[in-house]
């Protein structure tokens, strides 16, 4: 065991706050002497006291989509270390959960960080994260000129339920701040971070349902949102004539974001008389049964690999018009990215941002998936054995 584990484990024994956490001891952290990206925040919730995974909860699900990393990066050790100013949930006070324990950074915070040496940039997530490192000052004026702390910290604020309030009076964060801070994140992660380009991708993916433009627009800025990939198969509509494929494009382009129109990602496919039964036989629902035989096609693939190419140039959203993803065909799209590395989110309301998961049954054959009633012998789950 090397020093930082020994250390690391004299931390989650620690009781020096035992008789001031009204729930208890148990320190949540993440480290390793590997580490390239830092991320300082404020105190773990009741949610993640209860998992012991840092920012297993809704704040970490927003903090991710910021990022644009994957469930699997975020949560690799050797990449990321998370360090909160207090590493014990500290319990409620008035309005909110109370401040993190002041006995616990002096006494753990610079050992731990003595054994870090390759740290590339520290995200100071929150007041308490930025006072630490920064002195007094102001959340918001910190995170509006960012660019004075790099490259060694970029300010964040805390991604509770709180931000989207605070996104929506500051909406440079969206604009500004957000693909600054996915480009910042991707270099500390680059050299010797051991990930394909389509791993460093953040893809969304939003229905846009009966909602007005207004509200359409606010979900795509509070995660940053800069161009839609619209993948429907009718984009005219006679009940939401403000998303037909004749007008949406001007209307996004007057808030800086792009469109473009992927037809062969489309749903409603007719049957593939090719392609076995059996092949996809887990969809029991006919249209996404047809849909999966079809995303072995050619069309798709070549689509598949232009909506890559897109999304590495822009952070973007795949669009369809049904509001709820697991009603979708977007579903087995974001089945496709992920078995290519990428990591999607699904954008389902007014800041709620889902990480999305792979299909159970999606196995993965060459450059294609397949979706059998049962397991394929030889093969395992979202990859070959």
């Amino acid at each position: 065991m090397n020093s930082i584990e020994s250390l690391i484990e004299e931390v989650r024994q620690c009781q020096t706050c035992a008789l001031h956490l009204p729930h208890g001891t148990r320190p949540v952290l993440q480290a390793s002497r590997e580490a390239r990206l830092l991320i300082a925040s404020q105190a773990p919730g009741s949610k993640v006291h209860a998992s012991g995974v840092p920012f297993a909860d809704p704040s970490g699900d927003r903090l991710r989509a910021w990022t644009g990393l994957s469930d699997d990066i975020f949560c690799d050790a050797q990449s990321i270390a998370i360090l909160p100013m207090g590493f014990c949930y500290p319990g409620r006070s008035a309005g909110g959960d109370a401040p993190p324990r002041r006995e616990c950074a002096p006494l753990w915070r610079s050992r731990l960080l003595a054994h870090m040496p390759h740290i590339r940039l520290t995200l100071l997530v929150g007041s308490y994260a930025q006072a630490a490192a920064l002195g007094p000052g102001k959340v918001e004026e910190r995170v509006r000129h960012y660019r004075d702390y790099l490259p060694d910290y970029f300010p964040l604020p805390h991604p509770s339920w709180r931000s989207q309030i605070w996104i929506e009076r500051n909406r440079w964060f969206e604009s500004d701040v957000l693909p600054a801070l996915k480009s910042a994140v991707r270099q500390a992660l680059g050299k010797g971070q051991t990930m394909t380009e389509a791993a460093a991708l953040s893809i969304y993916t939003i229905g846009h349902s009966t909602r007005t433009i207004e509200v359409f627009v606010d979900i795509l800025r509070a995660v940053g949102v800069t161009q839609i990939v619209d993948i429907r198969s009718h984009p005219r509509l006679r009940t939401n004539p403000q998303y037909n494929l004749d007008t949406l494009p001007r209307t996004l382009e007057q808030y800086q974001i792009g469109h473009v129109y992927l037809k062969d990602l489309g749903g409603r496919r007719p049957r593939q008389l090719s392609v076995d039964p059996a092949t996809n036989g887990f969809w029991k629902n006919q249209s996404f049964h047809n849909y999966a035989d079809y995303a072995t096609t050619k069309p798709f693939q070549v689509a598949l690999a232009e909506l890559l190419e897109r999304g590495g140039q822009k952070s973007s959203a795949i669009m369809c018009s049904e509001a709820v993803w697991w009603r979708c065909h977007r579903r087995i799209v974001a089945d496709y990215l992920l078995n290519k590395g990428c990591a999607v989110y699904h954008l389902t309301g007014a800041g709620r941002v889902e990480p999305a998961k792979m299909t159970p049954a999606a196995t993965s054959v060459e450059s294609y998936l397949i979706y059998p009633d049962e397991p394929v012998a030889g093969l395992g789950a979202h990859g070959r054995t």
